[in-house]
């Protein structure tokens, strides 16, 4: 999973509204439960089929 953050933040580097970044996951957590990112799902292109 990844996050994309919603706010300015510091983590070990700036982030600014709308980075995405992948963390462990109970970085990725403790981030979402602060509000400070959601949850990114990167979107499949268009035609994408899985082999």
């Amino acid at each position: 999973m990844a996050v994309k953050f919603k706010i300015q933040h510091s983590i070990g580097a700036l982030y600014v509204p709308g980075d995405i970044a992948k963390f462990e996951p109970a970085v990725e957590k403790d981030l979402i439960d602060r509000e400070i990112a959601e949850k990114h799902e990167p979107k499949k292109p268009a035609g994408a089929s899985a082999q």
